[in-house]
C-alpha cells in the first residue's frame, strides 16, 4: 500500500493513515455494481466529505486521530486529485472505462503531465496490487512519460469557426446602404494571350493598390480586429549567429506593421509562449535543440482553434528537428488550410541547413491567401536577415483583404473559377479582351470601374505571370492534390507563340536591340520550366538547398530582378567577344586623340598610380581582351574615379537613380579605381553585405565600396565614343553596382548626378575647396558626354516644353513611341544644370521648371504619408500647430465633444413600449445618433488655427521616390542657378510651400498631381482648413456616435429598470389566463401549455413571457423573452439574484435568515450560470421581498 500512496503523492505516513480507511471502503464497495459513484456537486453526501473539504471539521476521518494543521490550498487540491483518481479506479473495477465530468477539476499547480498520462501512471500501481475482473493481470512496468509520448498522442484539433463581427454589416443594413458606385476609375493592364490562330485568351494584372475612394475604413478596421499574427521562431543554439539581426530586423521592419492580435512563440527544446505583443527581446534566445515537431503542432493548434478569420503565420528556423523521434511530417501529413479562414504563410529559412521540404510543405498545406506572396524568404547569411525581414514588412503592408471582380476568372488555368482576388495577382480569363470590357472592382460596399489598357503579352510578361502559376502548382503538389491537366504544355505553347510574334519585326536597329532581351527571356523560361519539372517530379533531394534554389528561381519572389540580369547563358562568350572587338575598333579610331592626352598624376588612382586613360594608352591593352575572360577583364581594366560608399540594395538594379551616396573619399584618396578595390579585397577584410573595404584601419572616412568613373575636363572630350560602347558600360556598371552580370546604360549618368548632388550637400557654401571644384568640374565634363543621347535629349525637350510631363514618374505622352520617365528628381535637376551651360534658357521657363520640381519633391515625399494608417490626419499634422501631439488632440476632442453633447436634441428618446429587446433599442438609438452626427458635420465649424509647420516640411525626405536629395540641398541648387534673389525667395516662401503641401496631400499620385494646376495661396489655405475640419469631424463624429447612442439607449434602460423594479409575483394558471384575456391575448386553460412555455407550478413563473405588471409587454408570449429578461441580470451595480423564487419556495417553511443564506451562497443557481455568491449587501436589500415571497408560497 505504501507504493500506492507514494504514487498518489502522499507526503507522509500520517496522511497515508488518514485516507487509508477511505480507500479500503471505496475498494470494497466498488465490487458492488449498485454503488453510486461519488460526485463533487454541492449538497451531495459523500464518503469523502472530510477529504474534499478538510476545513469542514477538526476531526480526522480515522477515529482517535486529530488532524494536523489546516492544510494549504495546494494540499487541498492535491488531495482532491487523489479522490478523483480513486473514482476513476472504481469505475474501472465496474468495467466503465469512459471519462466522466466528475473526474475533471481545474488544477493550476499540478505537474507538467496531463490528466490522462497522470492517470495511466497511477493506474499502473493500482492494477499491480488489486488486479481487475475486466482486464487480465499483467506484470507491472512503470510507464515512461516523455515529450515523445505527448507528440505521438497529439491529434489535429477541430477547426473553430471565426467570430465574425457584424457591426459593419448591421450599420449598413440599418442605414439601408447598398453597393455604392464611387465613380473611381482604376487603370490596369489586360494582356492578350494568343492560344491559336484566331483564338485569344486574357490575363489581367490586378492593381497594386486601391485609391483612397475605394478604401472602406470600417472594413479595414473590421479586418484588423479579426487578424491574428502567429510568430514561431527557432531559438536553438545554432540561431545565435542570426539572432541580433533577427530581433533588430523584426522590431524595425515587421513589428510596426502588424495589426490585430499577435502571439510570439519560440521553440528550442520546448515550445514557449513568450508574450502577446509584436516585439522580440534579446533574451528570447535560449539555446539547446530544435523541437520543430512541437512547433508545427502548436502552429496547427493556434491556426485551427483561434477565433480570428485573417491569420498570418511566421515560421523562422535554421535547422531540422533534433529532439524527439516523432518527425515533423507526422504533423504535416494531417494539415490542410481551414476553409473558413484566410492564412498567409511567411516562411524564413536561415542559412544552408534549414528544413526546406518541411517549410515548403507547411506553406503549401496552410497557405490559402495571396498567391503573390513568395514561397520562402531565404537569408543565406546573417547579414541578409534584416533585408529579408524588410521584404516581409513590405509584403505585409501590401497585403489586403481580397477584392471582388464583376467577372469570374482563374488564379491558375484549370482550377475553380472565382471572383475574389488579391491585389497584385495575375487573373486568367479563357476569353478575349472584348468580353471583359466594363469590368468593375468592389471592396466592402464601394465599387469602382476598371479601365483596361489592352496590350500584347510579351515573353517578359508571361514569365511574370507564370511565376505565380508555378507557385500554385508547387503548392498543389506539396498538398498532394491533383494538378490541372496540361498546364505546363499550355504555358509552353503560349510562350512559343509570344516569342514567334516578337521575332517577326523587320530587320532594323530595333530588331538588334530586342534580340538580346529575347535571348535572355528564352533562357530564363527554359531554365524555369526545367526546374519546375524537377520540383514536381523529384521525390527526394540529396541536398535540400537545391530544392530551395529551384523554388526561388521558378516562383514569385524568386525572380524579381532577372529581367535586368544578363546571366552567363544569356550573355554568351561570343557576344562578349563581339563587344570587345567593337571596343577595340572604337579605340583604334580614336587612338591619336587619346594618345595625345597627358596623364596627370592627380587624376590617377592614388593607390596604383594608373587611370583609365593610362590603360587605354598602353599598347598592350588589346591583350586584356584577348587573354582574359570576362570576369578577369572587369577586375584588371582600370576604371578610375571617385570612391564612394553606396548601400547595395536590389532596388538600385531596377532604378539606378535611387542610388544613395552616403560618403565620398577625401584626400589623399581623391581618385581611386575599381582595380585597387578588387586588389585590396585580397589583403584586407571585406565587411558586410555592402562589401566595403577600409583603406586605413583607424579612419572610417576611408571606407568605400564603389567607384564612379570621372574624367578631367581636358580628357573628357576625347572619351565621347569610348563611354558609349557596350564594354565600357559593362565596366562602369561593375564599378558602381559590383554586379558582373549587368549592362546598364543609365547607371553611369545616374551615379554622376547623385554624386554631383552629394557635393552640393557636403559643400553648400561658396567658395568650395580646390579639390572639390576640380571634382565637380570633372563630374560635369563626364556627364556632358551623355546629354546628347536620344533618351536624354528627348527628356530635356519634354522637360522644357511640357514640364509636368517631364516630372511625372512616367509620362502620359510618348516621344518616338516611348513614354518619358522621371525616376528621381535628381535627373531633372542635373540635366537642367548641364543644359543651362550649353544653351540660353528663358528665365520664366527655368522658374516654372523649378517651381514644378519643388512641388513634385514635396509630392513624392508625401505620396505614402500615413496612407496605411487608420484615422490618419495628414492635413492636421502639417497645418494645425495647436493640435500637434496625441495628448493635445485628445484634450481638444474631449472639450468639443462635451459642448456638442450639450447641444444634442434632448427629445431624442426611445421608449420601452416600442422595443422589446435592448439590441433593437440600441439599433434605433444608433439611427438617431447617425442623424445627429450628420447635423454636426453639416452645421458645426471647428475653431482651429491653420498655419503650415515649415520645420516639419523641411525635414521631408524619400530617397526611393524623390532621390538622395533634401530640401536644404534643393535650396543650395536653386541658389546656384543665377536667378534673382527675389525669385528664389518667392519659390521657397512659406506661401509657396503651403500650396505645394496642400496640392501634394490632395493628389498623392504623380500624374494627377502634375496634371492639375496649383492653387493660389488663399485657395490652399481654404483647402487646408476644409481638410482639417473634415479630418477632425471624422474623429469627433466617431466618439459622438458612441456617446449619443449611449445616452439615447440609457433612456430606454431607465424605463426598463423602472418597469421591472418590483419582484415578480407568482401566479397560477387561472390567474395568468384571466389577466391575459383581459389584455386581448388569446389563451384558455386548454391552450395554456401551447401559449405559455415552461410554466413552473411550484414558483408560479412562465418561461416565455414577462410577469412584471408595469412592463408594457406584460404576459405577452415571446420566444425571445430570455433576451428581454437578461438585461436586469447584466446589472453590475445591483447583481441579479438568480434562483430568487426557487429559494423562497424551497425555504417557504424555513426561517428568513436561512433562506437568505442559501440565496447568498448561490446553491440553487443554474449549473451553467455564474458561480460567485451574491454580495451580502445585495442580499440585505432583498430581505423584505424574500419574506413576502415566503409568505405567499406558504399560504398557497
Amino acid at each position: 500500500m505504501k507504493r500506492i500512496f507514494s504514487a498518489f503523492g502522499y507526503k507522509n505516513e500520517d496522511e497515508q493513515k488518514e485516507d487509508s480507511s477511505i480507500i479500503k471502503s471505496v475498494a470494497e464497495k466498488s465490487h458492488d455494481s449498485s454503488v453510486t459513484p461519488m460526485t463533487s456537486g454541492a449538497g451531495n453526501e459523500s464518503h469523502n466529505s472530510s477529504v474534499s473539504d478538510p476545513k469542514a471539521s477538526n476531526e480526522s476521518p480515522v477515529a482517535g486521530k486529530k488532524s494536523h494543521t489546516s492544510p494549504s490550498e495546494s494540499d487541498r487540491r492535491r488531495r482532491q486529485r487523489r479522490v478523483m483518481m480513486m473514482r476513476k479506479m472504481m469505475r474501472y473495477r465496474r468495467g466503465d472505462y469512459s471519462d466522466s465530468d466528475e473526474d475533471h477539476f481545474d488544477f493550476t499547480d499540478m505537474e507538467l503531465m496531463d490528466d490522462d498520462m497522470m492517470f495511466e501512471h497511477h493506474m499502473d500501481y493500482y492494477m499491480m496490487f488489486h488486479g481487475s475482473r475486466h482486464k487480465p493481470h499483467k506484470p507491472y512496468k512503470r510507464k515512461e512519460i516523455s515529450v515523445d509520448d505527448k507528440q505521438r498522442k497529439w491529434e489535429l484539433p477541430s477547426i473553430v469557426k471565426p467570430d465574425l463581427d457584424n457591426e459593419i454589416t448591421d450599420s449598413v443594413e440599418d442605414m439601408e446602404v447598398e453597393l455604392v458606385d464611387t465613380g473611381v476609375v482604376i487603370n490596369t493592364d489586360l494582356y492578350t494571350l494568343t492560344v491559336n490562330e484566331g483564338e485569344h485568351h486574357s490575363i489581367l494584372k490586378m492593381p497594386c493598390m486601391l485609391p483612397e475612394e475605394l478604401q472602406d475604413v470600417k472594413q479595414k478596421q473590421q479586418e484588423e480586429k479579426h487578424t491574428f499574427n502567429l510568430v514561431m521562431i527557432d531559438t536553438s543554439g545554432s540561431m545565435y549567429r542570426y539572432w541580433k539581426q533577427l530581433y533588430n530586423g523584426w522590431n524595425k521592419h515587421v513589428a510596426p506593421v502588424l495589426k490585430g492580435r499577435t502571439a510570439i512563440y519560440t521553440f528550442s527544446s520546448e515550445v514557449k509562449l513568450r508574450r502577446e505583443g509584436t516585439e522580440l527581446v534579446e533574451e528570447d534566445l535560449d539555446g539547446y535543440c530544435t523541437n520543430l515537431t512541437g512547433a508545427l503542432q502548436k502552429v496547427a493548434e493556434e491556426v485551427y482553434t483561434c477565433r480570428e478569420k485573417f491569420i498570418k503565420v511566421f515560421l523562422i528556423t535554421d535547422g531540422s528537428h533534433t529532439t524527439t523521434q516523432v518527425q515533423p511530417d507526422t504533423v504535416l501529413d494531417q494539415l490542410w488550410a481551414p476553409p473558413c479562414k484566410v492564412v498567409d504563410m511567411f516562411v524564413v529559412g536561415a542559412g544552408s541547413d534549414f528544413p526546406v521540404q518541411y517549410s515548403i510543405t507547411l506553406r503549401s498545406r496552410l497557405h490559402n491567401g495571396n498567391s503573390s506572396l513568395p514561397s520562402i524568404f531565404w537569408p543565406k547569411e546573417p547579414s541578409e536577415m534584416e533585408e529579408q525581414l524588410a521584404s516581409i514588412g513590405e509584403h505585409i503592408s501590401k497585403l489586403t483583404r481580397s477584392v471582388e471582380l464583376s467577372q469570374e476568372g482563374f488564379i491558375l488555368p484549370g482550377t475553380e473559377t472565382k471572383t475574389a482576388f488579391h491585389l497584385d495577382e495575375w487573373v486568367y480569363f479563357p476569353c478575349g479582351p472584348e468580353a471583359l470590357q466594363n469590368m468593375t472592382i468592389s471592396t466592402g460596399h464601394l465599387r469602382g470601374q476598371l479601365k483596361l489598357d489592352v496590350l500584347g503579352a510579351t515573353p517578359g510578361i508571361l514569365i511574370k505571370a507564370f511565376r505565380q502559376w508555378n507557385s500554385i502548382l508547387i503548392q498543389l503538389h506539396n498538398s498532394k492534390k491533383k494538378l490541372p491537366d496540361n498546364t505546363i504544355p499550355f504555358m509552353e505553347s503560349l510562350f512559343k507563340v509570344s516569342m514567334a510574334a516578337c521575332t517577326q519585326f523587320p530587320t532594323s536597329i530595333t530588331t538588334r536591340l530586342e534580340r538580346k532581351t529575347l535571348v535572355t527571356h528564352q533562357t530564363n523560361f527554359k531554365t524555369m520550366m526545367n526546374k519546375l519539372r524537377v520540383v514536381l517530379t523529384k521525390v527526394s533531394y540529396r541536398n535540400e538547398i537545391e530544392l530551395a534554389e529551384n523554388i526561388l528561381s521558378t516562383t514569385v519572389g524568386g525572380g524579381k530582378y532577372e529581367s535586368k540580369v544578363l546571366t552567363l547563358k544569356g550573355h554568351t562568350d561570343e557576344e562578349y567577344r563581339e563587344d570587345c572587338e567593337n571596343f577595340l575598333k572604337v579605340l583604334t579610331d580614336n587612338h591619336e586623340a587619346i594618345d595625345a592626352q597627358v596623364v596627370n598624376p592627380d587624376d590617377c588612382c592614388h593607390i596604383l598610380l594608373t587611370s583609365t586613360l593610362s590603360d587605354l594608352q598602353d599598347s598592350a591593352f588589346p591583350r586584356l581582351t584577348e587573354e582574359l575572360n570576362k570576369f578577369e577583364f572587369l577586375k584588371e581594366f582600370t576604371i578610375s574615379g571617385v570612391g564612394v560608399f553606396i548601400p547595395m540594395r536590389d532596388s538600385i538594379t531596377l532604378n539606378p537613380w535611387s542610388i544613395s551616396v552616403q560618403a565620398t573619399l577625401k584626400p589623399p584618396f581623391n581618385v581611386v579605381s575599381q582595380k585597387a578595390m578588387e586588389s585590396s579585397a585580397h589583403i584586407m577584410p571585406v565587411e558586410g553585405k555592402n562589401k566595403e573595404i577600409q583603406l586605413t584601419a583607424d579612419d572610417e572616412s576611408t571606407r568605400f565600396n564603389a567607384v564612379i568613373p570621372v574624367f578631367p575636363p581636358e580628357v573628357a572630350s576625347v572619351m565621347k565614343h569610348i563611354v558609349r560602347t557596350r564594354l565600357f558600360a559593362m565596366c562602369t556598371t561593375f564599378a558602381i553596382l559590383k554586379n558582373p552580370h549587368i549592362i546598364d546604360f543609365n547607371v553611369h549618368f545616374a551615379a554622376l548626378g547623385v554624386l554631383w548632388v552629394r557635393m552640393l550637400h557636403e559643400y553648400p557654401t561658396l567658395p568650395r575647396p580646390e579639390h572639390i571644384k576640380h571634382r565637380i568640374q570633372s563630374i560635369e565634363a563626364t556627364a556632358k558626354l551623355y546629354v546628347n543621347r536620344p533618351s536624354y535629349a528627348n527628356y530635356w525637350m519634354i522637360l522644357k516644353q511640357n514640364t509636368p510631363q517631364g516630372l511625372m514618374t512616367e509620362s502620359t505622352e510618348e516621344v518616338n513611341g516611348k513614354t518619358i520617365k522621371c525616376e528621381s528628381l535628381i535627373k531633372p535637376m542635373f540635366i537642367l544644370h548641364l543644359m543651362r551651360q550649353q544653351e540660353d534658357i528663358k528665365m520664366e521657363t527655368m522658374v516654372h521648371i523649378i517651381r514644378m520640381m519643388l512641388l513634385e519633391y514635396i509630392g513624392r515625399c508625401l505620396s505614402q504619408y500615413k496612407l496605411s494608417e487608420n484615422n490618419a490626419i495628414p492635413f492636421t499634422d502639417f497645418f494645425s500647430p495647436d493640435l500637434v501631439g496625441e495628448e493635445k488632440r485628445q484634450q481638444w476632442r474631449a472639450g468639443y465633444l462635451d459642448s456638442l453633447l450639450i447641444n444634442t436634441d434632448s427629445n431624442s428618446k426611445i421608449h420601452l413600449q416600442d422595443f422589446y429587446l435592448k439590441e433593437k433599442a440600441k439599433k434605433a438609438a444608433k439611427k438617431i445618433a447617425v442623424q445627429e452626427m450628420k447635423k454636426m458635420k453639416e452645421s458645426e465649424t471647428f475653431k482651429i488655427r491653420i498655419d503650415l509647420d515649415t520645420e516639419k516640411t523641411a525635414k521631408l525626405r524619400n530617397v526611393t521616390a524623390a532621390g538622395d536629395v533634401s530640401w536644404a540641398t534643393l535650396r543650395t541648387y536653386v541658389g546656384e542657378l543665377d536667378l534673382p534673389e527675389e525669385t528664389v525667395q518667392k519659390v521657397f516662401s512659406k506661401e509657396s510651400l503651403t500650396t505645394y503641401v496642400v496640392h501634394a496631400l490632395t493628389y498623392r499620385n504623380s500624374r494627377k498631381r502634375l496634371q492639375n494646376s496649383l492653387p493660389s495661396y488663399q485657395e490652399a489655405l481654404d483647402m487646408a482648413n476644409s481638410a482639417v475640419q473634415y479630418e477632425n469631424k471624422s474623429l469627433v463624429s466617431g466618439d459622438l456616435l458612441q456617446q449619443i447612442t449611449k445616452i439615447i439607449t440609457k433612456s430606454w434602460l431607465q424605463e426598463y429598470t423602472s418597469a421591472h423594479n418590483d419582484v415578480v409575483q407568482p401566479m397560477t394558471k387561472e390567474q395568468i389566463v384571466a389577466e391575459a384575456q383581459q389584455r386581448g391575448i388569446e389563451v384558455t386553460l386548454d391552450t395554456f401549455d401551447q401559449v405559455y412555455r415552461h410554466y413552473r407550478p411550484s414558483t408560479g413563473l412562465v418561461g416565455n413571457a414577462c410577469l412584471s405588471h408595469a412592463c408594457p409587454f406584460y404576459l405577452k408570449p415571446d420566444r425571445t423573452y430570455n433576451q428581454h429578461a437578461s438585461i436586469e441580470r447584466l446589472n453590475t451595480e445591483s447583481p441579479f439574484p438568480h434562483a430568487f423564487h426557487k429559494t423562497a419556495y424551497l425555504h417557504r417553511q424555513d426561517t428568513l435568515p436561512n433562506a437568505l443564506a442559501n440565496l447568498e451562497s448561490g446553491v440553487y443557481r443554474p449549473p451553467r450560470g455564474p458561480q460567485a455568491p451574491l454580495p451580502h449587501e445585495r442580499v440585505t436589500q432583498l430581505e423584505r421581498k424574500m419574506a413576502s415571497l415566503q409568505t405567499q408560497y406558504k399560504t398557497n
